[in-house]
């Protein structure tokens, strides 16, 4: 039998170093300083990624709340192997007693003084196995394999998240650079109003309150210049943030805003999202480990078989003083228990069927959570169809006011037209750009959106 229990211990070592050591990962780099990025090279999206996977806060938690998985997996291995404990006492003692007071004739004696020593010495290892534990090992380790691929998940997912956040601010920045612009083209506009009102009040075709009307709405246009700026540099620094570096970073970035919808059908988005999204794998994962946990729990009807070794040294001595370094007594144990709790007072059934509404509770919230996520699917998609029209409205809406306001403009240099009528074609300008502007961004961050419930690109999405 104590054959058989080295051979135990050996191939418990060995799954170790096979298994164990497989699993887990090197520890991650220190945290250093943030990084600068610096760049007169427009950068695309994917390029802004790559620098957020590795300086983004959130994405590097969900990689470190993963590798503590790795560390489960051994853990769930290392319940096959056997408990190794090892001991070792060492003493030596001297102790002193007088003998006690004699008199003779009245007078005192003192008595001598006794001397006693002793020295003791013990080394010894013991190990415990678990041969039979109703399955529970096998469940808890099938446990941890479901848990170490949903903390794989839980990366792509936190992968996926950081991508929608950085393209949501990418296309911030774009669109404050859009407002920028605009800004700058309508200050130019406001001047050259200014120009004309001065000029025809030169000539007497307007009088002085067209001129101060002219300065004040330039004025305006500078102010709104400002705040343009302003908000340009602010969604720089949140894009910084959202990467995860330095927040003096600048460079260009190589996107375009122009709205592009393929032609595709909403179910077949569905079946994608089920095969990509990390999050349905993960509600599928969540209900098995409590399948797995019904069945430890169940487990607990069932006997408990272990196998108990020791081996051990020790050596006493009597009426010397020195330390006993190698003993050389030799005792050696093996046995076999057998534990069965056949009654406690109903804690098992408790226990179990705790786990049985957990587990019920999962297939829920599992079927609850595919027909938010299909019926979100649906909606992001009609959302996107009907800014796809509203865009193509709108963009035609901009051509026309772009037209009316170069022909008013001209009319009112010409003197065939009133300030107001001009002030009303910039105003109808400037609304429609901005609306445009709007309408736009929208149409990106809903499919941003879209793209990070599927897991994929909508262009990767084969019809």
């Amino acid at each position: 039998m104590l054959r058989c229990f080295k051979l135990i211990s050996l191939l418990g070592l060995a799954v170790v170093i096979l298994f164990g050591s497989s699993v887990v990962p090197a520890f991650a780099q220190v945290v250093g300083d943030l990084q600068l990025v610096i760049s007169e090279t427009p950068m695309s999206v994917d390029e802004l990624v790559d620098i957020a996977l590795d300086n983004a806060g959130d994405y590097q938690t969900a990689l470190e709340s993963r590798d503590f998985n790795y560390y489960a997996m051994r853990g769930a291995w290392g319940s096959f192997l056997p408990s190794l404990s090892a001991s070792a006492q060492y003493s030596n003692a001297r102790s002193e007693r007088e003998s006690g007071v004699y008199y003779l004739n009245g007078v005192s004696i003192p008595s001598s003084t006794l001397v006693a020593k002793s020295s003791d010495s013990y080394v010894g290892l013991s190990a415990s196995e678990q041969i039979f534990t109703g399955f529970q090992r096998w469940y808890g380790l099938k446990q941890a394999k479901l848990q170490l691929e949903n903390g794989n998940l839980s990366v792509a997912q936190a992968r996926n998240a950081l991508i929608y956040n950085v393209k949501l601010q990418v296309y911030n920045v774009l669109s404050a650079q859009e407002n920028l612009e605009l800004a700058k083209e309508v200050v130019d506009l406001r001047e050259e109003t200014l120009r004309y009102a001065r000029t025809r009040h030169e000539t007497g075709e307007v009088i002085e309150l067209d001129v101060m009307q002219a300065e004040i709405d330039l004025g305006n246009a500078k102010n709104d210049l400002l705040f343009a700026d302003q908000n340009l540099e602010n969604t720089r620094e949140i894009l910084n943030v959202a990467m995860g570096i330095d927040l003096s970073s600048r460079f260009p970035i190589d996107e375009n805003l122009a709205p592009t919808l393929p032609a595709l059908d909403p179910d077949v988005l569905i079946r994608y999202a089920e095969r990509s999204n990390p999050e349905y794998k993960i509600l599928a994962n969540t209900v098995s480990i409590y399948k797995q946990d019904v069945k430890m729990q169940t487990s607990g009807y069932f006997p408990t078989v272990t196998l108990n070794g020791g081996y051990s040294r020790s050596e006493s001595g009597e009426a010397y003083n020195k330390w006993i370094l190698v003993p050389n007594d030799t005792y050696m144990n093996m046995s076999v228990n057998l534990s069965w709790n056949l009654f406690d007072r109903f804690q098992r059934e408790i226990y179990r069927q705790q786990a049985v509404v957990n587990r019920r509770n999962a297939e829920w919230n599992e079927r609850s959570r595919h027909l938010q996520i299909a019926s979100d699917i649906r909606a992001k998609w009609r959302t996107l169809e009907r800014l796809g029209d509203q865009i193509d409205v709108l963009e035609r809406n901009r051509e026309l006011a772009r037209r009316q306001l170069e022909l008013e403009q001209e009319r009112y240099r010409l003197g065939a037209s009133s300030q107001l009528n001009l002030r009303s074609s910039q105003v109808t300008f400037i609304q429609a750009e901005t609306d445009y502007i709007q309408k736009v961004v929208t149409f990106q961050t809903t499919k941003a959106e879209l793209e990070n419930t599927l897991g994929v690109s909508l262009e990767e999405v084969q019809p």
